[in-house]
């Protein structure tokens, strides 16, 4: 048994209590099942509710769901539709059946988390020679994100206005 309604109210009141948090996002990942054994408010309808409440709150909730039975497939929609992250299609939600497919669910629900381009404070004044580390790793500069991890320059290439950052 799985107080999902609990977890959840848990999980966004310490979302939204935090002011440093820029994106709050949860990612929900489940079976779709509804457990009676944990009491209320853990009913489908509830967890809707809380779920709906939290993204009037601009709270994100990705329902990603682990072998789903078709008889949950209503449910999860309704979940995925409340936390305003629904996906086009009869099946609203994300799927997972194995390790690889969780990753990838995952990766869908926080690709936009962080945005990716930072602005300059200051036009550099040898572009060439502007240096970023994350996490004490400096990174290359490149002439494009399509060659590696690293970052580039936007804007104009004599007077960039921003870094923009790149991954596999």
């Amino acid at each position: 048994s799985t107080p999902t309604a609990t977890a959840l109210k848990q999980s966004y009141e310490v979302l939204l209590a935090d002011p440093n948090v820029v994106a709050p996002t949860v990612i929900l990942v489940t079976d779709g099942g509804v457990s009676a054994a944990c009491g209320a408010p853990n009913t489908q309808s509830s967890l809707v509710d809380i779920v709906t409440e939290a993204h009037d709150a601009a709270v994100a909730t990705w329902i990603v769901a682990i072998d789903p039975s078709a008889d949950l497939v209503q449910h999860l929609n309704a979940l995925a539709v409340a936390g305003g992250t629904a996906q086009a299609g009869p099946t609203q939600f994300l799927e997972a059946d194995d390790a690889t497919t969780l990753a990838a669910a995952i990766s869908t629900a926080t690709q936009d988390l962080i945005p990716c381009e930072v602005a300059l404070p200051e036009i550099p004044p040898y572009p060439e020679l502007v240096e970023l580390e994350i996490d004490g790793l400096a990174q290359p500069l490149l002439a494009s994100c399509s060659q590696d991890t690293g970052f580039v320059l936007t804007g104009p290439s004599d007077a960039p206005t921003g870094i923009e950052l790149c991954a596999e």
